[in-house]
């Protein structure tokens, strides 16, 4: 349950994060006179705010807290599967 909770703050923080730079960002790619080809509009935009840093921490946070709540829901399935795999690996070397 602690997993759940955990994943669950880091996946609420990650979105907000995202939004906090994305929203700005946007509002700021669409005054965008002039831009480079290579990051678009949208990346010249997020190089002008600073975000791109904070905009893969968000990313990461967003993953992270998304693996924390599968497995800390299904721990117990996956220990199961694991001891399956682990005694058919000694039977066969047996």
């Amino acid at each position: 349950m602690k997993k759940i909770v955990a994943g669950g703050f880091f996946l609420i923080s990650g979105i907000l994060l995202y939004l906090g730079i994305r929203i700005p960002a946007g509002v700021i790619a669409a005054k965008l006179g002039g831009w480079d080809t290579p990051p678009g509009r949208y990346g010249t935009a997020l190089e002008a705010i600073g975000g791109a840093g904070p905009a893969n921490i968000a990313i990461v946070f967003i993953i992270l807290g998304t693996v924390m709540i599968v497995l800390g829901a299904f721990s117990d399935e996956l220990r199961a599967l694991w001891k399956k795999v682990a005694d058919k690996e000694r039977e066969l070397a047996e």
